[in-house]
This record gives C-alpha cells, sequence and structure tokens, in this order.
C-alpha cells in the first residue's frame, strides 16, 4: 500500500527586512521553479495599505509516496 504525505507551505516575506536584491532573486528562483510538477503555480505580491509594507506569497505542495 502506498503512503502520501503532503506538505504545505505558505511562505510570507516582509520585504522592509530584506535587501531587494534578495526580493528579486527569490521572485526569479520561484519563476523558474514554476513549471516543476511539486509547484502549484500561483503566487502574488501585494501591500498592506495600513503599514505600507510588501508580502510575497506563494504555495509549496510537495508529494512524498512510500511502499
Amino acid at each position: 500500500m502506498r503512503q502520501v504525505t503532503i506538505l504545505f507551505s505558505l511562505i510570507k516575506i516582509f520585504l522592509d527586512e530584506i535587501k531587494y536584491f534578495f526580493f528579486k532573486l527569490l521572485v526569479k528562483n520561484i519563476n523558474e521553479a514554476n513549471h516543476h510538477e511539486n509547484i502549484i503555480r500561483f503566487y502574488v505580491v501585494s501591500t498592506d495599505p495600513s503599514t505600507e509594507k510588501y508580502y510575497l506569497y506563494y504555495l509549496v505542495l510537495q508529494l512524498h509516496f512510500a511502499n
């Protein structure tokens, strides 16, 4: 019997706390991995009007199969 383990990960990054270079690198890496079968193809950059902070959200789905 196969056992399936599903791991969901939601990452929230405060751009105020990291350098712009690392943000661009992260978006580039997400975009490159966007076509991988274990990556859900959605991410969004949004702002919070009350704090004027930027957020990057993306969802990672990993499937592990065991016999």
